[in-house]
């Protein structure tokens, strides 16, 4: 497939039925969704084949999986991960019940290609607690094995109330679950590896239990992991309103843009993922534009040198990107005086090894 002049690409998004899922999804897109079962997430660059399509332009129809397998280098430059697919996936998530209380692998011990971090930032949330973050504290491996054997698995695991605006960072390793009536974006490594360590005795739509994973969970948790705190987010001026960064590793660079004016922006050898919240406005770039509205996903690619955003009045939009650390998130932030300690901490409990030493060498270098 030859690939035409670069320009911004309006993404489908594949719609995931769950149990959990909530058939209300008004406020964020106005597009029919099914109700049996009902919608639990929107996987918004879906790379898998099947997965999102291009819904304007002279790439009309194309597959994402296919434009990435055949343009790599235009869609994702310099960031594509394994097999010359998208390092990242982004979705909205939308819950009537409780998830599985569940853990995935963690890349200091599984490796990169079968690890899965995640971050979530909050868009509506009830007032009862409705997150589980971590183990409580001294719980070992033998301690959840008994209360696995006894049926008491409840009384290890930590409940928090979710706020409308939070930004949580998920490690692999962290026992998590989200409760009910809880609409969310995420953002994660590629991959779906979830092993459930249980499921509240709940049937399927078959009558039968969903499968649990419960020797996988034991070997992916990691035991005495710090639970999840809110981030503290840090925001700077940019052209046309305010960048607020939301979370960050080495997997993923997650920021809002609260627009009321123009806002140019340059891909700089990596692609943008820009997903609409709240207003409208024009994306544009390589002579074409689109629109992005709430709940809709545009695809900045790699070869596109310039774009420019255009809200029609306020636009609010999450920007996801593979980032370079260094370029895109230390300099900026340590240049406007963010102090360190909330640099790391938009990389939760991973924020020391991760962009400890990136701080570090910046402080060596200004000296």
């Amino acid at each position: 497939m030859d690939f035409p002049r670069p320009h911004p690409l309006l993404l489908s998004p594949r719609i995931k039925q769950c149990l959990w899922g909530k058939a209300d999804w008004s406020g964020l897109t106005s597009r029919p969704l099914p109700h049996d079962p009902p919608v639990g997430e929107l996987w918004l660059n879906d790379d898998r084949p099947g997965g999102s399509r291009v819904l304007n332009g002279p790439l009309e129809g194309t597959g994402l999986d296919c434009l990435v397998r055949e343009n790599t280098r235009e869609v994702l430059g310099s960031k594509a991960g394994s097999q010359g697919r998208f390092p990242l996936l982004i979705k909205f998530l939308n819950t009537s019940r409780w998830l599985s209380v569940q853990v995935h692998p963690d890349s200091g011990q599984f490796g990169p290609e079968r690890s899965k971090t995640e971050a979530w930032y909050v868009l509506r949330a009830p007032d009862e607690p409705s997150l589980i973050l971590g183990l409580k504290p001294g719980t070992a491996r033998p301690d959840l094995e008994r209360a696995l054997q006894n049926k008491s698995l409840q009384e290890l695991l930590n409940r928090y109330p979710a706020r409308a605006g939070q930004s949580l960072f998920i490690s692999g390793g962290l026992v998590h679950s989200l409760g009910p009536d809880l609409l969310l974006f995420e953002i994660q490594q590629n991959n779906d590896i979830t092993y459930r360590l249980y499921d509240w005795d709940r049937l399927d739509q078959d009558g039968r239990p969903r499968a649990l994973h419960l020797k996988e969970s034991l070997e992916a948790i990691r035991y005495g992991l710090e639970p999840a705190r809110p981030i503290r987010t840090a925001a700077l001026d940019c052209p046309g309103g305010i960048r607020t960064f939301l979370s960050a590793c080495a997997h993923f660079l997650l920021c809002r843009l609260d627009l009321d004016g123009p806002h140019s922006g340059e891909p700089q050898g990596s692609f943008r993922l820009l997903t609409g919240l709240e207003g409208r406005g024009r994306v544009e770039g390589g002579g074409l534009n689109v629109t992005v509205g709430p709940g809709e996903t545009v695809l900045i690619p790699a070869a596109l040198e310039r774009f420019r955003i255009v809200p029609q009045g306020r636009l609010v939009l999450l920007e996801s990107s593979a980032p370079d650390l260094y370029q895109d998130l230390i300099e900026p932030l340590k240049s406007a005086g963010v102090e360190d300690r909330v640099i790391m901490g938009l990389a939760g409990p991973q924020g020391d090894r991760e962009l400890g030493p990136l701080i570090k060498a910046r402080g060596e270098k200004q000296g």
